[in-house]
């Protein structure tokens, strides 16, 4: 199957592209160029951004009993990577889901946190999850920080291309 002519949108093979249909000028739909053509949608992002960092602040809350630079590091790598491979009709939702990633894995993996713990199970929880999001805030802030530049990129050059194409 030819990438080219493969709307990632509707899921539909295109029959031709504008320049095969005699027109030199690209479409809206072929302005952007292929390297900077994404490949992840939305939710796949969002998905990436959680399950990753779940997994990794889950295992080093096992092993640690606290989050640390290894989660804050996997959290910002997968921040870059979405930034990068996301699509360029999703480019805001880079920025908007990384926060709420670290969020949902501070709630998951803090649970392994509370298994034993004596005491207010809500006041350990609560604890945990403030200490823990007020500790790892910088690397909150780097991840979300790298998915704007990043985004902020794409989307000037994704301008550039149209301005040059029209």
């Amino acid at each position: 199957m030819d990438l080219d002519s493969y709307d990632t949108e509707t899921g539909e093979q295109e029959q031709a592209s504008a320049f095969e249909q005699g027109n030199p000028e690209p479409t809206p739909h072929h302005a952007e160029s292929k390297k900077s053509r994404g490949f992840i949608t939305t939710w796949t992002g969002f998905v990436i951004l959680a399950v990753v960092t779940t997994l990794v602040a889950s295992i080093e809350m096992i092993t640690t009993g606290s989050l640390g630079w290894f989660t804050g590091v996997a959290f910002v790598v997968a921040c870059i990577v979405v930034a990068l491979f996301i699509r360029a009709s999703d480019l805001s939702t880079a920025v908007i889901s990384p926060p709420l990633a670290f969020l949902l894995a501070i709630i998951i993996s803090t649970q392994f946190a509370a298994v034993g713990a004596s005491g207010n199970l809500w006041l350990h929880e609560a604890t945990t999850m403030i200490t823990s999001l007020a500790f790892n805030a910088p690397w909150v802030f780097a991840g979300t920080g790298a998915a704007l530049i990043i985004v902020l990129m794409r989307a000037s050059a994704s301008r550039r291309a149209n301005a040059k194409a029209s």
